[in-house]
C-alpha cells in the first residue's frame, strides 16, 4: 500500500504532465487504500500547491487578500466544480481555514455523490495548471 501522501503528490504530477486518466486513476487508488478521508483531505494539498505557485506569480503587499475576479453572472453559470476550486484557493490563500473547511463540506454533503469528486479533480487541475504556468518549459 502506498501511503496517502504519495499518492495525492503522484496525481499532481499525472495532472501537471497532463495525463488526466492516471492522475483519476491515483485518486481512485487513494479513495480505495485510504478511504474517504484521505480523499477529503486532497483538495488541501492541491490548494496549498496552488496558493504557492499564486503567491510566486503575484505576490502580495502586506494586509493584501485574495479575490476571485468574476462577475457574478459567470460565476453563476460557471461548472461548480471549477467554482468551488477557485473559492477554496483564494480561501486558503487567504488563511480562512474555517471557511475553506466549510466549501470542502459542503461539496462532500451535496446529495450529488459525483459533486465532490468533481471538486477534487478541480482542484487538482487548477494547481495543475497554476504549476505548468511557473515552471520552466524545460522542466515540463
Amino acid at each position: 500500500m502506498t501511503d496517502a501522501a504519495t499518492l495525492v503528490m503522484t496525481a499532481l504530477e499525472h495532472a501537471y504532465n497532463q495525463d488526466t486518466d492516471r492522475a483519476l486513476a491515483t485518486l481512485q487508488t487513494l479513495a480505495e487504500e485510504h478511504g474517504d478521508a484521505a480523499l477529503f483531505g486532497a483538495p488541501a494539498a492541491f490548494a496549498v500547491v496552488a496558493v504557492h505557485v499564486l503567491e510566486r506569480l503575484h505576490p502580495l503587499a502586506p494586509g493584501e487578500m485574495w479575490a476571485i475576479g468574476s462577475l457574478v453572472r459567470d460565476i453563476e453559470t460557471a461548472n461548480p466544480a471549477s467554482v468551488f476550486a477557485a473559492r477554496y484557493v483564494v480561501a486558503t490563500a487567504n488563511r480562512q481555514a474555517d471557511h475553506a473547511l466549510a466549501l470542502l463540506r459542503a461539496e462532500a454533503s451535496h446529495p450529488d455523490d459525483d459533486r465532490f469528486p468533481r471538486a477534487v479533480l478541480a482542484t487538482l487541475g487548477l494547481a495543475a495548471s497554476l504549476m505548468r504556468a511557473v515552471l520552466p518549459k524545460d522542466a515540463q
